[in-house]
């Protein structure tokens, strides 16, 4: 009988698909352990290549409060798991881990050196680890070793033949824009992207398809939709799974420090990634995807501003975004596709 793993990683999506590449160096290097997770079920996509079991956490519902999570404890522990590895390290997360402690769990915990990354936001020059070496600590800390410096291959998402018939132009450059982001820190600025879509457009020999999430982001891709003859958007019209399926077959997406950044590296699909107010020294770069000569970066003194990209800009008037040059981009586009 295997011995079970269960991993803690409730959110965000970029994190998930972190922990996916982690899953995936542990089914590799690992096969006798019998891998869970516990995420929110909205995420289960990201796992599905991996063939692993999802315990569905409803923070919102079933599993608010201290009652919630002391009622999700005892679901874990009916699952007689050997090995369990937070990778999340929150309150929420801290709450349930101590529960699963008092049922003798054995439990590591990640630690998130918040200081030394704030510090880094205030000019201090200091080494941080990658998050996937940050989750790997975890496992060793329950003796579980594993060599994240291997190679990783891109894990394998179906999309079905009528959805890439319907986005995928084989006659053109398949090129993606995930143009948008959580904080508008880490945004570029909507009105020069729209500038690069337009060059790329007036080539005629790009197929352009828009990715994002959100009623403001889906108006704004439609928008450019109707206005641009190349460019389509997706936004709302597939699963995750086809999402990142769909991703998958292109030749190359732009992104910001965003989650879309993070799908791409499961497909390990060419990233072109433009970096605002967040850096990739802070540690989130997108795991065995990283080409430094894919990213746009203006390194000012004021970078990175914030850890995540949330907060107000130091300077005010977002130089670091600004500053870029939408032919920048599309000189990078041309270069790599």
């Amino acid at each position: 009988m295997k011995d079970k793993l269960l991993i803690i990683r409730f959110s965000a999506l970029g994190d998930v698909a972190m922990a996916a590449h982690l899953i995936n160096f542990i089914k590799k290097q690992q096969p006798d352990l019998e891998v869970f997770v516990l995420s929110k079920p909205h995420f289960y996509p990201i796992f599905k290549p991996l063939s692993i079991t999802t315990i569905p956490v409803d923070l919102k519902g079933q599993h608010k409060g201290f009652a919630g999570l002391l009622r999700l404890s005892r679901e874990i522990s009916k699952q007689k798991i050997k090995y369990i590895a937070d990778i999340h390290g929150v309150i929420r997360s801290f709450i349930l881990d101590f529960f699963l402690f008092i049922f003798g769990e054995k439990i590591s915990i990640i630690n998130k050196e918040r200081r030394k990354k704030k510090a880094i936001t205030r000019g201090r020059d200091i080494k941080i680890i990658h998050t996937i070496e940050r989750y790997n600590r975890v496992l060793h800390n329950l003796g579980i070793n594993i060599d994240i410096t291997q190679p990783i291959e891109p894990l394998a998402f179906e999309l079905e033949v009528a959805v890439k018939k319907r986005f995928i132009d084989r006659e053109k450059k398949n090129i993606g824009i995930a143009p948008f982001a959580a904080h508008k820190n880490k945004e570029y600025p909507l009105e020069l992207m729209e500038q690069v879509i337009a060059e790329l457009n007036a080539r005629n020999d790009a197929n352009i398809l828009i990715f994002g999430g959100g009623k403001r982001e889906k108006q704004t891709a439609l928008v450019w939709e109707n206005k641009y003859k190349n460019v389509r958007s997706v936004i709302g019209l597939l699963s995750l799974e086809q999402e990142i399926g769909l991703i998958g077959q292109l030749d190359l997406i732009v992104t910001m420090d965003s989650g879309n950044m993070h799908l791409a590296s499961l497909t390990k699909t060419k990233n072109l990634i433009i970096w605002g107010g967040t850096h990739p020294k802070m540690g989130f770069t997108p795991v065995g995807n990283f080409d430094e000569n894919l990213s746009i970066i203006k390194n000012l003194p004021c970078q990175p501003c914030s850890v995540f990209g949330s907060g107000k800009c130091k300077r005010g008037d977002f130089a670091c975004l600004y500053q870029i040059h939408p032919q920048e981009i599309v000189k990078k586009i041309k270069e790599n596709t």
